[in-house]
């Protein structure tokens, strides 16, 4: 007969393979939420400087004169917003694509915006955007979670296992978000 020891093997094992893909999701979209001051986890952003295509008339700047800005700057698509600056600088909103216009140092700057393709879904999953049976699916991952330590913590025994250095570890790892905790939330 059997002990409970292989039985606990077991369910570590199994119940390990079933997580894999959901800790790849919310690993990879964690690490790029956690960098979200730095890049965009949703989107890829592209800028180009050029020297301002079209010289801006006389007479002063209008709405014909950006609609023309934007088709010689090769932006396909409806001019939806112009947000004047100083009078000398404006920003120009089409679909997903920005220009920022300076009228006095004649350049032009162009910001194109593009999802990020497999990022930004795995992103929407880890935030839980969808909701309904995505919570469910996803606390059902979290309890797996809490089986997989705790039978993790059990699957070598005596001197070898939480009895010897694997203690020590499994000490360290509990008191470090206690530290975190301590550190930041003053």
């Amino acid at each position: 007969m059997r002990g409970w020891r292989h039985y606990n093997n077991l369910v570590h094992r199994y119940l390990g393979y079933a997580c894999v893909g959901m800790t790849l999701v919310y690993a990879v979209s964690g690490v790029a939420l956690n960098h979200s001051r730095r890049i965009n986890p949703d989107y890829m952003v592209r800028v180009r400087r050029l020297a301002l295509p079209l010289a801006p008339p006389a007479a002063g700047v209008s709405l014909a004169y950006f609609r023309d800005l934007g088709d010689r700057a090769g932006i396909s698509g409806n001019l939806k917003g112009i947000i004047p600056g100083d009078g000398r600088r404006y920003r120009l909103v089409f679909s997903g694509v920005t220009l920022a216009v300076d009228l006095e140092a004649k350049t032009l700057e162009i910001r194109e915006k593009r999802p990020r393709p497999l990022l930004r879904r795995l992103n929407f999953l880890h935030l839980n955007q969808p909701r309904a049976l995505w919570t469910f699916f996803a606390d059902t991952y979290c309890v797996a979670l809490v089986l997989l330590a705790m039978t993790g913590v059990m699957v070598r025994g005596g001197s070898r296992g939480i009895m010897g250095p694997g203690g020590m570890v499994l000490a360290l790892g509990m008191l470090l978000p206690f530290f975190f905790i301590w550190l930041y939330y003053r």
